[in-house]
């Protein structure tokens, strides 16, 4: 897990508007550059022996156009069909639109504290650091009675069980290879934590692939029906 890139996310300042927003759906992502966001395919990187494998002719002809609009549309169609025409997008440096991290780190634990906490904590500074001592957002909606019980998260990377602290906030945190669905799982439930127990671990115990983190999260948007949800995937070269 390195730098955060992307963030796809909703700042909440109310309770208030919690309660009037029928459902608040946070994404992030690991390792997205904002140069392929906004300008699309970089051919710095598509030219480059260590980045294509061997087959920059494809990339061209899948991604490449000499128009950036057109080029960063073949790259990321629904960003730029639907979220940019339907919402705002923020971080396009090359026009000031600046979205920078506080802390001084640069890498994740301390990077998601301070994407859900709306600050730094310094004692924050390693990514095998103890259960979150801070209070995130996701914490303090299920702190409110409206909405208690209906914020969940699921993760890609282990340490979301720590970074969310899911022990204080009694947030139903899947994290990595976490098992889905609890004591009750449902049939897709328990095929998804089947593979997930099957499944090729390139990373060890700590970072499942995105697949499954996918999948998981949507059964239990579709049977569980939360007001927040969480979702983490882990690097994009994954």
């Amino acid at each position: 897990m390195k730098k955060i890139f992307l963030l796809i996310s909703v700042s909440i300042s109310s309770v208030l508007f919690a309660q009037k927003t029928e459902n608040i759906i946070i994404i992030t992502t690991d390792g997205f550059r904002w140069q392929e966001i906004f300008k699309g395919m970089d051919p710095a990187i598509a030219n480059n022996k260590k980045f294509n494998q061997g087959d920059s002719a494809y990339l061209y002809k899948k991604y490449w156009s000499d128009n950036e609009m057109e080029r960063r549309k073949k790259l990321m169609p629904f960003l730029w069909n639907t979220v940019a025409k339907q919402g705002q997008l923020y971080g396009n440096r090359t026009i000031g639109n600046l979205v920078n991290n506080a802390n001084n780190y640069w890498f994740s634990y301390p990077g998601y504290s301070e994407i859900f906490c709306g600050y730094v904590d310094t004692a924050v500074n390693s990514n095998d650091y103890k259960n979150n001592p801070n209070t995130t957002l996701l914490e303090f909606f299920n702190a409110q009675p409206v909405i208690k019980n209906k914020v969940a998260a699921f993760a890609s990377w282990d340490a979301f069980n720590r970074i969310l602290n899911e022990q204080r906030s009694g947030i139903p945190v899947v994290a990595a290879f976490d098992k889905s669905g609890g004591a009750n799982p449902s049939s897709n439930e328990k095929l998804i934590n089947s593979m997930l127990e099957d499944s090729y671990r390139p990373f060890g115990d700590e970072e499942c692939l995105d697949v499954f983190t996918q999948y998981a999260a949507m059964e239990y948007l579709a049977t569980k029906k939360p007001r927040v949800l969480y979702i983490s995937y882990g690097e994009t070269d994954e």
